[in-house]
């Protein structure tokens, strides 16, 4: 079944990435990888990004009554749910309809869910409007001895 919210949120983490001039790798169809995507920002190493879209959980409440936006850490394997691990993506982005976070697995590793909505991740808050606009053109690897993820560590 098409999980049609996880697709608007990788589609706008892609638009996003072009927006910031990342590159930015991406299967053809479905990954048997814990992560979405790879990217390159400006010139460092490459990452591996989990996209996740969060929901706004009106019974989890903060100090002052408001709701939260949280998402579960969490994905889908042969025997039900099954918890994220180190290894599995460097970077999580937790898109929220027009907001965007992009944090640090080191920030995250040992939570069940993410609260989005918290102060402690404003740090790492995106804005989806910053940058330049996109190109639409499709641009080849040269090979120049860069080095990318695959599903069992860094390969030339």
């Amino acid at each position: 079944m098409l999980n049609l919210k996880g697709a608007e949120s990788e589609a706008m983490f892609v638009y996003v990435a072009l927006k910031q001039r990342w590159e930015i790798l991406g299967p053809l169809y479905c990954s048997p990888y814990a992560y979405d995507f790879v990217i390159r920002r400006h010139s460092k190493k490459w990452e591996t990004v989990q996209v996740k879209t969060a929901r706004n959980a009106p019974r989890a409440k903060n100090q002052r009554g408001k709701s939260q936006t949280r998402m579960s850490m969490r994905r889908n394997s042969k025997n039900g749910y099954k918890r994220y691990e180190r290894g599995d993506f460097d970077l999580l982005c937790v898109v929220y309809y027009d907001d965007m976070w992009l944090i640090p697995w080191e920030k995250i590793q040992n939570n069940v869910t993410v609260t989005v909505s918290s102060e402690k991740y404003d740090a790492y808050k995106i804005d989806p409007n910053q940058g330049t606009k996109p190109k639409v053109a499709i641009s080849r690897i040269k090979n120049d001895n860069r080095r990318i993820p695959n599903g069992k560590g860094i390969v030339p």
